[in-house]
């Protein structure tokens, strides 16, 4: 009996272990197919997150009205004012412009709006100077450059005119990305132009030897007409220095792929300045 109770118990044990065994087995069976399941989540939800980032990034901005042109001429207002009672025909003639911004962007239509300000205000702004004589406006007018797939660039010229014997007005300079519709600085414009800054500031160079030696060339030709470059630059390298803070301190407009103009101011004299055509190699 002593014998038989040993080995009923011997078997009891061994039966426990293998139940012991078959759980631990299940048990790591299961963690492993719960953790699997964990990790084939994740990199669907990062997968998920990567396309809809793609779709944002590769999203092109878009026109307002399709089948116009990314800027255009929405409205004109003409003017055509005698200068005295006196001489009656003798009239000043102008348009006032209203540039357009077609493209569906939170700086275009900031833009789109402050230009339409300006140009309600320049429709209703031509008055008589005392007596009759003379008049007072606030001019508006534009030029703009499409360049295919990259950018807009627009030159708005706008400010309060005396005639006549008015001074040029101020031009301000906007960069638009065709592609995202927004504001872009100069270093944007140069990159989308297949240049770096170093290729930018040798071609500045380049222009303001040229423009140095034309300026020379018409003071020896009439010495008797006073030449602003050689009167506010003692040489060729001052102007170049000055052409490059000029670079940091303004816009610069894009006429084509190949040519771009810079405002140059001479030596920081209030209303003295000039653009200056920079051809790109």
């Amino acid at each position: 009996m002593s014998r038989r109770k040993k080995k009923s118990n011997f078997g009891k044990v061994v039966k426990i272990i293998i139940c012991l065994i078959v759980v631990f087995i299940v048990v790591v069976i299961a963690s492993m197919a719960i953790s699997k399941k964990l990790t084939t989540k994740e990199p669907e939800n990062e997968t998920k997150n990567e396309i809809v980032q793609n779709v944002v990034t590769d999203e092109k901005v878009a026109k307002i009205e399709e089948n116009k042109d990314y800027i255009y001429e929405k409205d004109k207002y003409e003017i055509s004012e005698s200068y005295s009672p006196e001489m009656p025909d003798d009239k000043y003639t102008t348009t006032i412009q209203l540039p357009f911004i077609n493209l569906d962007s939170e700086d275009a239509k900031r833009l789109n709006g402050k230009f339409q300000d300006e140009f309600e205000k320049a429709k209703k702004s031509v008055k008589k100077g005392e007596d009759g004589y003379g008049l007072e406006l606030k001019e508006l007018n534009y030029t703009a450059s499409i360049i295919e797939d990259k950018l807009i660039s627009l030159a708005v010229e706008s400010g309060e005119l005396y005639v006549p014997g008015h001074a040029s007005l101020p031009a301000t300079i906007y960069n638009i990305d065709l592609e995202t519709g927004k504001l872009i600085s100069n270093d944007i414009v140069v990159e989308k132009l297949g240049l770096t800054m170093e290729d930018l500031e040798k071609q500045i160079e380049k222009a303001m030897r040229e423009f140095y030696d034309e300026a020379k060339a018409e003071a020896e030709d009439d010495p008797m007409i006073s030449n602003e470059v050689l009167e506010y630059y003692a040489s060729v390298e001052d102007l170049i220095k000055a052409a490059k803070t000029n670079y940091a301190n303004t816009k610069l407009y894009v006429i084509d792929d190949k040519t771009i103009a810079m405002e140059l101011n001479y030596k920081n004299v209030e209303n003295l300045k000039t653009w200056t055509k920079i051809e790109l190699d």
